[in-house]
C-alpha cells in the first residue's frame, strides 16, 4: 500500500544553527573521501553552521522528502529524525549521517531519512566570499499513520 507524506503528517525542519537536538551532541566526523582514499578536496576543513551569519549559509535549491518504507511505516513511535550532512564547497551532500535517531526498533526511518538528505542540493555557504564545505543539521518529522 502506498502512504501518502500528507497522510503521514511530515513535516519538514531545518536546523539554521546548532541548537535545540544538536546542543551538547557528540557527533561523529563527517568524512568524504575521493575513489582513492583521499579527502575530498571540496568538502575539507567544514564549518559549523552557527559560525556563519545568515548570508554566508548553505541554502537549499533542491529538496527531497524522505519515502517512508513499508518497514519504517510499521514503526509505532513517532518523533523527529534529525540528520547531520556535510555540504561540499559544491553545494553536494557528501555524507549524512543521524544525529537524533529513533529507538533502534525504527532503523530504517533514520536510513530513509539520510536517504532523503543526501539527495539534496544546495548553494555553497561562503565565507569571506569563497565557497566553504559547511556541517548542515536537517530534521524530518516521523508521524506512522495509525
Amino acid at each position: 500500500m502506498i502512504r501518502s507524506a500528507s497522510a503521514m503528517g511530515l513535516a519538514l525542519f531545518l536546523m539554521s544553527s546548532l541548537g535545540s537536538a544538536a546542543d551538547n551532541a557528540i557527533l561523529p566526523a563527517l568524512v568524504c573521501l575521493t575513489r582513492d582514499g583521499q579527502p575530498l578536496p571540496e568538502a575539507k576543513d567544514p564549518v559549523q553552521m552557527a559560525a556563519l551569519t545568515a548570508a554566508e549559509r548553505p541554502v537549499p535549491v533542491s529538496t527531497f522528502r524522505p519515502r517512508w518504507s513499508s518497514r519504517a511505516l510499521d514503526c509505532q513511535t513517532e518523533g523527529h529524525v534529525w540528520v547531520q550532512m556535510l555540504i561540499t564547497t559544491k553545494g553536494d551532500v557528501c555524507a549524512a549521517g543521524l544525529l537524533k535517531p529513533l529507538p533502534p526498533s525504527c532503523d530504517k526511518v533514520g536510513a530513509d531519512a539520510i536517504e532523503a538528505a543526501r539527495k539534496w542540493k544546495f548553494r555553497p555557504g561562503r565565507r569571506e566570499g569563497a565557497p566553504v564545505a559547511v556541517l548542515y543539521f536537517l530534521g524530518f518529522e516521523f508521524r506512522p499513520e495509525g
